[in-house]
């Protein structure tokens, strides 16, 4: 069996994912679509994962505060530029994928703050085969990356909070406790109530 994510949105912080499950048999190969909204929280390696394509974002929607311009720098690697306090105005709300023969395409979602309002935006679609972005092979290595959290969230249980068992002390069990306090009511000694001395009749 295999998975396939198709897209992913956060909302309040959890994720709704959509995804195909391809199954192989022997005379035939299945495919079903899910969609899926999970209430718990995700977890911290998700969140960063999908904060790691903010400077692509950036990149690709061509914020005019990217200056100058990484690519014409030469900049090899995208993570090792500044991009100052840019990132903090900018947010990665989720991303859809198009599968085809030739490989994937990605479309990053998201916006960015300005001093009265946010504006959304959906960044240009990249193709994993892309010669006219520089970073497209650090795009899709964050790509891979989110994949595997997702699933790890979405079949594996991993998110921020996961209900613990409270540690059961043996010692304090319900035999014991019972013994014990049979042990203090043997202690106790019992009351005798004596009776009163008959009045002499004067």
């Amino acid at each position: 069996m295999a998975i396939k994510i198709k897209s992913a949105v956060l909302s309040a912080s959890s994720l709704n994912v959509e995804y195909e499950e391809i199954v192989a048999t022997p005379d035939s190969v299945v495919t079903h679509d899910f969609k899926q909204k999970r209430g718990t929280l995700i977890h911290e390696d998700l969140a960063n994962a999908i904060n790691a394509l903010k400077p692509h974002f950036a990149m690709l929607c061509e914020f005019r505060e990217v200056k100058p311009d990484p690519i014409e720098m030469g900049v090899e690697s995208i993570e090792s530029w500044d991009f100052g306090d840019l990132l903090d105005k900018v947010f990665v709300s989720g991303f859809k994928i198009n599968y085809s023969t030739s490989g994937e395409s990605l479309t990053i979602i998201g916006g960015k703050y300005t001093k009265h309002s946010v504006i959304n935006l959906s960044a240009p679609s990249v193709s994993s085969d892309s010669v006219q972005y520089p970073y497209v092979v650090e795009l899709f290595e964050a790509l891979e990356h989110i994949k595997y959290e997702i699933e790890q969230y979405l079949f594996h249980d991993k998110c921020a909070f996961k209900q613990q068992e409270l540690p059961f002390d043996s010692s304090l069990d319900a035999t014991n406790v019972d013994e014990s306090e049979e042990a203090e009511t043997e202690k106790k000694p019992k009351s005798k109530r004596g009776r009163k001395p008959l009045r002499k009749a004067s």
